[in-house]
């Protein structure tokens, strides 16, 4: 008995028939590899704008940004603090300082 045979060893004949998703498998793999930091960026920025917009709807930091104006022009407070939370984590400074 051929121990190649009842193993299924024959190494070239594997590759012939699962060469395209072996290759397709690996190149998946690699995208993956690459896309990683951008996507873990993205989940800090959004921790982030959450931390933030909790701290701007605090009623003494929205005093601070005049908030009986806002809702004057229709504005919600909460999406108020939104934008502010998302344009300090984007410029990485903290702003009413």
């Amino acid at each position: 008995m051929d121990i190649q045979k009842a193993l299924n060893l024959n190494s070239y004949e594997w590759w012939r028939n699962h060469r395209r998703v072996v290759t397709f498998g690996g190149f998946l793999i690699l995208f993956g590899c690459w896309v990683n930091p951008v996507i873990q960026e993205s989940r800090n920025k959004n921790l982030c704008v959450r931390t933030y917009s909790e701290l701007y709807t605090v009623p003494e930091v929205l005093e601070k940004f005049n908030a009986k104006q806002l809702e004057e022009f229709g504005l919600d407070t909460n999406d108020f603090a939104k934008a502010l939370a998302y344009q300090t984590c984007t410029s990485q400074k903290a702003i009413g300082k």
